[in-house]
């Protein structure tokens, strides 16, 4: 997460309430059994088998025992007791440096 982003764990077990300029981002290695090397000319990072998951804010969660996103239909409310964000919004940002995309 970012500087402006934040989330609540919950029992240690589950990722809700996401709130902020943006959404979580959850790098799951063990999931695809992923590998990584540097290599190249530059010796980047190399990385197979990695899931991503972007959780934004509102219902939305992710499963920490299970490593799987959560759709959670009032949340914020069930947790919060009634507390309930709006206008949040997110964004997704992609790029690369490589001239080929």
């Amino acid at each position: 997460m970012d500087a402006e982003t934040g989330a609540m764990i919950v029992d240690e077990s589950t990722l809700t309430d996401v709130t902020g300029t943006t959404a979580a981002i959850v790098v799951d290695l063990r999931t695809y059994n992923a590998t990584g090397r540097f290599t190249g000319p530059t010796d980047s990072l190399a990385i197979h088998g990695v899931a991503t998951h972007l959780i934004p804010p509102g219902g939305f969660g992710y499963d920490l025992t299970h490593l799987r996103p959560l759709v959670m239909e009032n949340a914020s409310r069930a947790i919060h007791n009634g507390a309930q964000l709006r206008g949040v919004t997110s964004s997704c940002w992609l790029w690369s440096t490589n001239s080929g995309w």
